[in-house]
């Protein structure tokens, strides 16, 4: 798996302040088509996914309606400094995610909803206090 930032849902606009960021670092930025959303994120990414991934307990799949971002094969040294360097510029996208072995079992839609819970879970934890 090559070192890419995929990108579901992102507008043109954001996806050039992206690229601006990483390409000096040499990592690649591919838009995956809706088409392509009902795919496996190993078959996305070109890697062989493990049998399907477990999701967690009350998981299902949400259809992709909010930008994401998928940060595959990058080290997590280097991935706090595009995060960092995505904020500097402006690219505010709360779903955004790390390939795992098992997530590269799930579909985007999956992906999707464990964000979104997982958004929710904090928001939901920052005002109970």
């Amino acid at each position: 798996m090559k070192a890419e930032i995929l990108l579901f849902s992102v507008d043109p606009v954001t996806r050039a302040r992206i690229e601006n960021v990483v390409k000096p670092m040499l990592i690649g930025v591919r838009e995956v088509n809706k088409k392509d959303h009902g795919k496996k994120l190993g078959e996305i990414c070109g890697v062989p996914a493990p049998a399907a991934g477990e999701m967690p307990e009350g998981g299902e799949a949400v259809p992709v309606s909010a930008p994401m971002m998928l940060f595959a094969a990058i080290p997590d040294s280097l991935l706090f400094i595009i995060l960092d360097k995505l904020k500097e510029n402006g690219v505010r996208i709360p779903h955004k995610a790390a390939v795992t072995p098992t997530n590269l079992g799930w579909t985007p839609e999956e992906l999707f909803g464990e964000i979104s819970r997982e958004i929710a879970a904090f928001a939901a934890r920052k005002n109970n206090g």
